[in-house]
Parts: structure tokens; C-alpha cells; sequence
């Protein structure tokens, strides 16, 4: 599979702004996705057996895995196998229990306010 960084290429570079993580985070799922899918594809190929009619030579294992890539992309981009959509899932609850920690830490962390003062006043 020839690898290219989807993060570094023009497309990634024009996003821009608060929407650039969101979308470099897809993409980088959809790649993570288009590598599993394209793993699998080779190796269910290795399962078939060499001795067939014609035998296989450079020129048909590279035209074999250019079509297993074109097939795990095509895959990636649809989200048929879903591993997208489960890293994702993912990466927003952690992003949520990080959240929720850091304001509990906010919270235990702040000075009380001033009516919580004078209620402890009025039990001593």
C-alpha cells in the first residue's frame, strides 16, 4: 500500500479554524479504517493458494494490492465496517470524562463563596 499522511495533504491544509481538529480527527479515523480494511484484504490473499492456471509474478501481486487499496478506501470512506464511528465514539467520551474531571477539580480547587461562609458562621 503506498502511504500518504492524509494529514499533511492540501486538503488538510485548508482547514482552518476551531473546524480543523474535528475534521483532521475524521480523517485520520477514516485512514485508520482504510489501513485495517486494507490489512484484512491482504490477508485473506494470502490464504489463496499460489498454484493456479497462471502463476503470479510481481506485475499481478502490485495490481492486486492497488485494487485491495482502492477497495479498503472506497470501504473507509462509506463506513461500512464501522471502526470509524467506534473511534470516534470513543475519542468523545474521553474527551467528555476529561471535561467532567477537570471541573470537578475546578470546583474542589475554588474558593467558597461567600454565603457558604456565612452559613458556617451560624452553627458555630
Amino acid at each position: 500500500m503506498l502511504y500518504v499522511n492524509p494529514l499533511a495533504t492540501p486538503e488538510a491544509a485548508r482547514i482552518n479554524g476551531v473546524e480543523k481538529a474535528a475534521q483532521r480527527e475524521q480523517l485520520a479515523v477514516r485512514e485508520l479504517e482504510h489501513f485495517f480494511v486494507f490489512q484484512l484484504l491482504k490477508e485473506m490473499r494470502k490464504t489463496v493458494p499460489d498454484d493456479g492456471l497462471f502463476p503470479k509474478d510481481g506485475g499481478t501481486r502490485m495490481q492486486e494490492d492497488m485494487m485491495d487499496d482502492l477497495i479498503s478506501g472506497e470501504a473507509a470512506k462509506s463506513g461500512q465496517f464501522g471502526i470509524g464511528n467506534l473511534v470516534r465514539r470513543q475519542f468523545e467520551m474521553q474527551r467528555h470524562y476529561a471535561e467532567t474531571a477537570l471541573q470537578m477539580t475546578v470546583k474542589e480547587t475554588s474558593p467558597p463563596a461567600d454565603n457558604q461562609i456565612e452559613i458556617d458562621k451560624t452553627r458555630e
